[in-house]
């Protein structure tokens, strides 16, 4: 009965251990406190006020001109459907781009947490560890 039992309990340990190491992860992670419905981030473009974006994942950072044109901000958004994003922006990013408006831009693929990228070995630790 022991020798059952041992197995089982490493497993539950490792699990509790996985999850309290998720949880820690997500509440050390920054939450963007100042972000901006669409429709904002869809003026600020038009009105050429954006120098600057990267857009990461669905999150989009922006340097914005103030209202006199010369201090920069940093403003942030989360965008639902980047998609809809370039669809509705391209030819205004472009355009602007070209005239010196826009001083730069990027499109970076989404950055995954670290425990989705361990999560095939740690499941398959723990299947060689159960078997």
């Amino acid at each position: 009965m022991s020798q059952q039992s041992k197995p089982t309990s490493f497993l539950v340990l490792l699990v509790v251990l996985a999850v309290t190491l998720m949880l820690v992860s997500s509440l050390l992670t920054p939450n963007t406190a100042q972000s901006l419905p669409y429709s904002d981030v869809l003026d600020l473009f038009r009105d050429e006020k954006v120098t600057s974006f990267t857009l990461e994942g669905s999150n989009l950072t922006m340097q914005v001109r103030s209202d006199d044109g010369t201090a920069a901000s940093t403003v942030t958004a989360k965008i639902g459907d980047t998609e809809q994003f370039r669809e509705d922006l391209d030819k205004l990013i472009a355009s602007q781009y070209s005239d010196g408006t826009l001083e730069s831009y990027n499109y970076l693929p989404a950055s995954e947490p670290w425990y989705r990228a361990a999560a095939p070995y740690i499941i398959g630790g723990v299947v060689l560890i159960a078997l």
